[in-house]
């Protein structure tokens, strides 16, 4: 097809925000959305070459994998052993992590990789360097398939055609719409839920959407796309319902840009020639900011000021500049010339050498040695991070995750009529200190009732999974007769502040007891991770330099309130930050937290030992 130069310029309105996004300009909290755009533009265009190929009777798989694996493999194994070599260097503590994840890159199943080892105490995904990829997976695995496919209806009409498309578009959102509500991780990461985006840029290809030549609607059409990806960048954030039904904003902006842009003011706007630019080099851009945002953020917290932000952004595009000219081009020029070298038996062997170096180099590095000799003293801080570490939440039990969204109601509450009942009600910070609690106070019958991201507060909001747990807790057991006393735990800010009275007010209303747990301590990354990289630069300040040192006055803000309100209240900043100075390893050598500000169970254990009573 020829050269579109407004659909470049629609590759930087997508590449942007995610850097920028990534960078953390907190104005443009939906720029993740760019990928919905490539999404679209990938399908457009790929259908736009297979069907013309299949019409001239040109259309080879072997030739469309090889341009993809050209396409796509070098300048991604390039990035990928440039990282694999600066982890080596920098945080060898992450290089069997990376490495997995870089296997899992190589072969296109990243987004796999990521769903299964993503739960609610996943660490975060800046501290992944190649989350990003898990893009490319959608893309790669869609593309199998959608060849074959076009091939099997090459002798039906395009209108027969179409409507297959149209279909199968339908049916991904559906069950993007079901996966984002019941598995929002799976409804994230995996290809039947992000296939109707690459099959809307088809659908644009086939001529689904109604031809018009009228100048000032296309003039209005194409604005319109615009404002959309506009839109969508500066209002969709985190909490909104991603992928369906939300990424339909962008990606029919994309779509009415794609359709109705050429010839237009926004096509001629696309078209200049530095957005051009940003959008020929935005494979790379991609491909390279987020290594290189992680790695820095693996050194300073994940904070970033504006300088900074700018700084890695031009940095990122200088890296990218130079990807693009020094291995994405050169490689496709040689292809382009040589149709027939054995690209695909270089490429399999390729990807084979990357997926057994990726997963043989851990070893290696071990075996010759590493200037950094502090990785096995430092293995006792990072394995708290694994999951046999968090078995006091249970999960799926009496602790509801994305994952795991079902609690057992019956197995939870099991009220004892020779003890005082207490229920701790909340999210993930209530439940990392229940059974520290239960054990410290063995003559209460301490019961349990938590929701990853759910606030024990009158009027919950937030997921059905939540909702109607908070209102089980404050509605029917707070009013039941049963409950002697409630905990209130959760991840506190100052906006909870005004339902907590109520919530407090409402509670004693029913003649029940009420102790909050304050907030905790919270670092500016993974507490593991912060040890690990002090101790390996030498720099003692380090863990203290990263602490959220806004809690300490949330702390107190919230004591005052709640004493006023006549409930109890118990500060774990107190416990863990006596006069001011914070522990950050238990007297047997466990870290305090395994993430940002989840405690360790043997750090619950040693605070609430310093309690007497609730």
């Amino acid at each position: 097809m020829r050269y579109r130069t407004e659909i470049d310029g629609l590759r930087a309105v997508a590449v942007l925000p995610i850097v920028l996004f990534h960078a953390g300009v907190s104005q443009l909290k939906g720029g993740f959305i760019g990928v919905d755009i490539f999404f679209v533009i990938s399908g457009f265009l790929i259908t736009n070459i297979i069907m013309r190929e299949i019409d001239e009777g040109q259309f080879s798989l072997l030739e469309f994998y090889k341009r993809r694996v050209v396409r796509i493999l070098p300048a991604l194994f390039a990035m990928m052993a440039a990282l694999l070599l600066a982890t080596w260097i920098f945080v060898p503590f992450d290089l069997p992590g990376i490495t997995r994840s870089a296997a899992a890159a190589a072969g296109f199943i990243s987004n796999i990789y990521f769903w299964w080892n993503t739960d609610y105490f996943a660490r975060a995904g800046e501290a992944e360097p190649l989350l990003h990829t898990w893009s490319l997976g959608v893309e790669e695995q869609f593309y199998i398939f959608y060849p074959l496919l076009l091939l099997a209806l090459r002798r039906r009409s395009p209108r027969t055609v179409l409507r297959v498309l149209f279909a199968i578009v339908a049916i991904s959102f559906a069950i993007s719409l079901a996966l984002t509500i019941r598995a929002p991780a799976a409804g994230f990461y995996t290809l039947p839920s992000r296939a109707w985006e690459l099959g809307l840029g088809g659908v644009v290809a086939l001529g689904g959407f109604p031809k018009v030549r009228n100048y000032a609607f296309l003039q209005c059409a194409a604005f319109t796309g615009l404002v959309l990806i506009a839109g969508a960048v500066l209002v969709l954030a985190g909490d909104f319902r991603f992928p369906a039904p939300m990424a339909l904003v962008p990606c029919l902006g994309a779509c009415m840009v794609i359709c109705y842009g050429e010839r237009t003011l926004a096509g001629r706007l696309l078209s200049l020639r530095p957005v051009r630019w940003i959008g020929a080099i935005s494979y790379s851009l991609y491909l390279w900011h987020w290594p290189i945002i992680t790695l820095y953020r693996f050194n300073t917290g994940l904070t970033l000021s504006i300088r900074e932000a700018a700084a890695l952004t031009i940095a990122s595009i200088l890296v990218a500049a130079t990807s693009y000219y020094l291995i994405e081009q050169p490689f496709l020029s040689k292809f382009r010339r040589k149709r027939s070298k054995p690209v695909l038996a270089v490429g399999a062997s390729a990807l084979a050498a990357m997926v057994g170096g990726t997963l043989t180099l851990p070893a290696v590095a071990t075996a010759v040695g590493h200037p950094r000799g502090e990785i096995a003293s430092i293995s006792r801080y990072l394995k708290y991070q694994g999951e046999e570490h968090r078995y006091q939440f249970r999960p799926g039990e009496c602790f509801a995750t994305d994952r795991l969204q079902a609690v057992d109601i019956a197995g939870c509450i099991q009220i004892d009529p020779k003890r005082e009942n207490v229920l701790v009600l909340g999210d993930s910070f209530g439940a990392h200190i229940w059974r520290a609690l239960a054990e410290q106070f063995p003559h209460l019958n301490v019961m349990q009732l938590n929701a990853s991201g759910c606030k024990p507060l009158v009027q919950p909001e937030g997921e059905p999974r939540c909702t109607a747990l908070m209102r089980h807790g404050l509605e029917m057991l707070a009013t039941s007769g049963q409950i002697d006393r409630i905990v209130l735990a959760a991840r506190w800010r100052g906006r909870h502040m005004e339902k907590l009275w109520d919530t407090i007010a409402y509670l004693q209303d029913q003649s029940i007891a009420v102790t909050v747990i304050g907030p905790g301590v919270e670092y500016d990354g993974d507490f593991p991770r912060i040890l690990a990289m002090a101790m390996i630069r030498g720099d003692s300040r380090m863990v203290e330099r990263l602490r959220v040192l806004a809690l300490d006055q949330l702390d107190r803000d919230m004591g005052n309130l709640v004493q006023a309100s006549g409930a109890d209240y118990i500060s774990l900043y107190a416990l863990e930050c006596p006069q001011g100075r914070c522990r950050q390893v238990t007297d047997d050598g466990a870290p305090y937290h395994f993430d940002y500000g989840h405690l360790t169970y043997p750090a619950a254990q040693e605070m609430l030992a310093q309690i007497d009573q609730l």
